[in-house]
């Protein structure tokens, strides 16, 4: 089977021929057909791992657990990817190929910040269901019907992390992120919550990734004297920003990275240009939401490591929230009994944000409930998802610093009522 550029096939559980003929954007899959979801996300690019590790592998978990419980309705699910590029641009081109090329999608999982408020109209005009963990302040108080977020904004983030470096008694910051628009959208609220409740920040820098060299931008570091250090970059740019750090002499500022700090290929980088975990341990704290203390965290995890021991690290809650969205969607088929865009979009909040059902962790428990005619309140990887009148919900956060075996180690809990007041107030 061949595709355009932007986009590949992933073989799940068993090779399922497409429907020939085509069945409009938001059909029903036609009998014998699979249920297309489609992961839209960077393959290419500094940004790549976005794809490859944080969407893809637990979208495919996802799909491969629901094909072995027999599918949605009886239809397998199958995954395609599209690479969503490097810009705008790639992105909007990249969307409407695959429009041309699926016209029987019935879901979208995935969506960057940087490319989110282009795409995410396209994907609505087509009535595409998407769960994304996109968090763009211009979508902050999104009314696409179609659009759901599977994690709080990026304001929050950026707030979660003002309030953990105030926290631990750091009143002046640098910033050091990469310029994408990814993680750019962190840095408003960031510097917002930050200065408001008592912070300085004495530089905030958008460094253009992969360089090979950062020394100027440290430089800058160096004079201003920071408590802290706020960062977000792909690992490679990481390696080279630390390693300018230790050979300036400021190495060991204490740091606080974001979601997509969170990712083993970065510790490794880091660990690799500083001189191993046991010095990138006593600076490297990463913030993310929370995840390892729900109830369906646990399952989660253990299939994971089933599938993927090694390949993409061990799992963590921006894969799950990833693997919840396939859930989600997936659940809502079956409580619409439709596979329909249009008819089981309405039913995503039921299957979720539901008092009245039942709780349950993975998708097989809410199959079997939904088939008996009960309703379900599915709270997975990263526990209920309860989403406000903009379709996203508010998460704590947790923040975590690295040990000298270069693993996660909690340190203290963010609540999620707690961080969205800092950031407002």
């Amino acid at each position: 089977m061949k595709f355009g550029k932007h986009m590949t096939a992933v073989g799940l559980v068993s090779l399922v021929a497409i429907a020939a003929s085509a069945c409009g954007s938001g059909s029903a899959a036609a009998s014998g057909s699979p249920v297309v979801i489609d992961v839209f996300s960077p393959f290419s690019g500094p940004n790549a791992f976005i794809g490859n590790q944080y969407n893809l592998p637990p979208v495919s978990l996802a799909a491969k657990l629901i094909n072995q419980d027999g599918g949605v309705l009886g239809h397998k699910v199958q995954v395609i990817t599209t690479d969503s590029g490097q810009d705008v641009g790639d992105a909007v081109s990249a969307a409407n190929k695959l429009f041309a090329q699926y016209p029987n999608l019935n879901g979208e999982v995935g969506i960057t910040s940087d490319v989110a408020s282009a795409v995410v109209p396209l994907f609505n005009t087509h009535k595409i269901p998407m769960m994304s963990l996109a968090g763009n302040e211009a979508l902050d108080k999104s009314h696409y019907t179609y659009f759901y977020r599977v994690a709080s904004p990026d304001s929050l983030q950026g707030a979660a992390m003002a309030q953990a470096a105030l926290k631990l008694g750091y009143k002046t910051a640098a910033i050091l992120m990469d310029n994408s628009g990814s993680t750019q959208s962190n840095v408003p609220a960031l510097v917002k919550a930050y200065e408001r409740h008592g912070g300085k920040v004495v530089v905030n820098l958008a460094l253009a990734s992969d360089q090979s060299s950062y020394r100027t931008e440290v430089e800058k570091v160096a004079a201003a004297h920071p408590q802290v250090i706020f960062t977000e970059t792909d690992p490679q740019t990481a390696a080279t920003l630390f390693a300018n750090m230790k050979q300036l002499g400021i190495l060991g500022i204490p740091t606080i990275g974001g979601q997509e700090v969170d990712v083993p290929a970065y510790f490794q980088a880091v660990a690799n240009a500083v001189g191993g975990y046991s010095v990138e341990d006593k600076f490297l704290r990463v913030s993310v939401f929370t995840a390892s203390k729900t109830p369906g965290f646990p399952y989660f995890q253990q299939e994971w490591n089933k599938i993927e021991p090694k390949k993409d690290g061990p799992a963590g809650p921006i894969q799950g929230a990833t693997y919840d969205a396939a859930n989600i969607l997936a659940l809502a088929m079956d409580a619409a009994h439709s596979t329909n865009p249009t008819v089981y979009v309405k039913y995503i909040r039921k299957v979720t944000d539901n008092p009245s059902g039942q709780v349950v962790t993975n998708y097989a428990q809410g199959a079997k409930l939904l088939k008996e005619g009960k309703q379900i309140s599915y709270q997975g990887a990263v526990g209920p998802l309860k989403f406000n009148q903009y379709n996203w919900p508010t998460e704590g956060f947790d923040l975590f610093k690295l040990n000298a075996s270069g693993k996660l180690v909690p340190m203290f809990h963010q609540p999620g009522a707690s961080v969205a007041n800092f950031y407002l107030h």
